[in-house]
């Protein structure tokens, strides 16, 4: 732990030094199209990874505030053989249960960002269910979620979608159950908040299969930009750094579910 201090301090004179000479991306190997525009995500690999970035955030004067949790059940749905994953995509839907007790329902039809081709906008539709259609599908009216007369524009998108893949609507089903809880921060400094931080629990488990379970914890920090800030660039840069350097995170490459997918067995990404 003291040597994973005094690393983070180095890095911080580092970067603070840099950032008052050239404050671009480029300057730093980061992408502005990928590593400003999208979440970094993190996935622990070991037990208090969260103290240990929460310690390199101190020693650049940032504190987390805490602003709640809230606990997501998610069902996400495929042919047999995983055809949408393996063509880029997922469909879940989610029922999640906020601080307050509220519970609502929502699907979401998404494509992997590294299925869409250059210059091309990603498929990303997230839609709340009428809580009578959320209500059914959680007490197992599966077949609700892809049913074409269920109102929801996300739904109507997934059938085009499996039509263009040349897959029958009847052919998805139920294919994995994950769990998530999600402890939101505030990161801070000086009374402004910067950026969130989410702290994720997933745990996964096929439909029929309860008892093998498989568990992920992640950390994502929202570090897109909103707007041309030579400050806010330097504060992202930062943090993109710092985790390279935090001991017990690692870089996570593939979304919770995909992961899930892939060391279960099921199906392996091309």
């Amino acid at each position: 732990m003291v040597l994973a201090v005094i690393v983070v301090c180095v890095l911080a004179v580092a970067l603070t030094d840099a950032g008052q000479r050239l404050l671009v991306p480029e300057r730093f190997g980061l992408d502005p199209q990928r590593g400003l525009t999208k979440p970094l995500r993190l996935e622990a690999i070991q037990s208090n990874a969260l103290e240990e970035f929460a310690m390199g955030l101190r020693v650049f004067h940032y504190r987390t505030k805490p602003r709640g949790v809230a606990v997501y059940s998610d069902v996400f749905y495929d042919t047999h053989d995983w055809r949408l994953y393996r063509s880029g995509y997922s469909y879940r839907y989610r029922e999640a249960k906020e601080d307050a007790g509220e519970v609502s329902y929502s699907v979401r039809l998404e494509q992997e960002s590294r299925f869409v081709p250059i210059g091309s906008k990603k498929t990303d539709l997230r839609e709340s269910l009428p809580a009578s259609v959320g209500a059914a599908i959680a007490q197992g009216a599966w077949e609700v979620a892809v049913s074409d007369d269920n109102g929801v524009d996300a739904t109507a998108r997934l059938l085009a979608v499996l039509q263009e893949l040349g897959i029958a609507p009847e052919e998805i089903q139920p294919r994995l159950i994950a769990e998530l809880r999600r402890e939101r921060f505030d990161i801070t400094d000086k009374g402004q908040s910067w950026f969130e931080l989410d702290h994720e629990i997933w745990t996964f488990h096929p439909f029929e299969d309860a008892d093998r379970r498989m568990q992920f914890e992640d950390i994502v920090i929202d570090t897109r930009l909103k707007k041309s800030d030579p400050e806010l660039i330097r504060r992202v840069v930062t943090m993109n750094e710092l985790s390279k350097m935090i001991y017990g995170v690692r870089a996570a490459n593939r979304a919770p579910y995909e992961r899930a997918i892939e060391r279960f067995g099921f199906e392996t990404v091309n």
